[in-house]
């Protein structure tokens, strides 16, 4: 099946919060709506565009500190880490995800790739506005795969802003992936040794306590054998790694592709190189050599 564009109707539902709700009311929701709506189907006639939005958020010194730490940051800069900002999101698209126009089920979302445009610094003291909402949807043979957009502001000046996608997979097909040519590896520059507990760490971090990356039994109800790191996490431990060799100012444009999960404990490869203004990243197991992540850095 070819890729399908589904038209986002008119006009657009809108969600304000006044706060970030609580993820445990999330996930309950999810699981409820889950028994009426398929992954990977589409049965509405119709589907809307959905934004949801938050304005004044202040600072949260605790959760910039825990995440500094959890993702090897410097813990003395003022200016907050490009992939923090992310997390502002955990909440606003659970809320997305949970409202009855959302046109398919909120469980099994599969995040396959993110891509990040930092304007400027943000200092870790701005006030923010953020709001997120869905900006495009297709059908193929895989399932259904949505594009979300991030946009944080402040004093009405876009500072930062992303695009998350998610794969809602199909489970009635069943073909075989095709073989795509592996590109030469990257020189490895640093290995990552990830306790068993570094999904709990990033959690306290991120507000992100999906059941899957907190504790074996409830990794195991979700069909992992063990806890898995959150891809997010992947991502900014690799970008702090990175930034930490290199002079990486912004602007900058960020694009990530998420490949197998990162089973905790877990010891992980990252490998990167310089090509002009980019810098491609490659995280990888340390042993197998099987893929986690892969994506790059470009000076804007």
């Amino acid at each position: 099946m070819e890729t399908e564009r589904v038209e986002l109707a008119a006009p657009e539902i809108e969600i304000a919060l006044s706060s970030a709700p609580s993820m445990g009311k999330v996930f309950s929701k999810a699981l409820l709506l889950s028994l009426s709506k398929r992954q990977g189907v589409l049965k509405e006639k119709e589907t809307r565009g959905i934004r949801v939005f938050m304005d004044r958020i202040p600072p949260d010194p605790g959760r910039i500190e825990a995440f500094r730490r959890v993702c090897r940051e410097p813990m003395d800069r003022t200016v907050l880490p490009v992939v923090y900002l992310e997390t502002l999101f955990v909440g606003m698209l659970g809320r997305l995800i949970t409202s009855p126009f959302f046109p398919i089920s909120p469980m099994g979302l599969i995040h396959t790739r993110q891509r990040i445009v930092q304007h400027r610094p943000v200092d870790e003291k701005e006030i923010l506005d953020a709001q997120c909402g869905l900006r495009r949807m297709t059908k193929s043979g895989k399932g259904v795969t949505l594009e979300c957009f991030l946009e944080v502001r402040s004093d009405n000046e876009l500072v930062w802003e992303g695009v998350a996608t998610f794969l809602s997979r199909n489970r009635a097909t069943g073909k075989k992936k095709k073989k795509r040519h592996t590109p030469p590896p990257l020189p490895v520059r640093e290995i990552f040794d990830l306790a068993e507990d570094t999904g709990r760490a990033y959690a306290r971090a991120s507000n992100d306590y999906n059941p899957h990356h907190l504790y074996g039994f409830s990794a195991r109800l979700l069909g992992f054998r063990s806890p898995i790191a959150h891809g997010m996490y992947t991502l900014a431990r690799s970008v702090a790694a990175i930034q930490g060799k290199n002079a990486l100012d912004s602007p900058m444009l960020i694009e990530t592709g998420f490949k197998l999960p990162v089973y905790l404990p877990a010891r992980a490869a990252l490998g990167y190189d310089t090509f002009g203004d980019t810098i491609s990243f490659e995280l990888k197991d340390a042993d197998s050599g099987l893929p986690h992540v892969a994506g790059s850095i470009t000076s804007l």
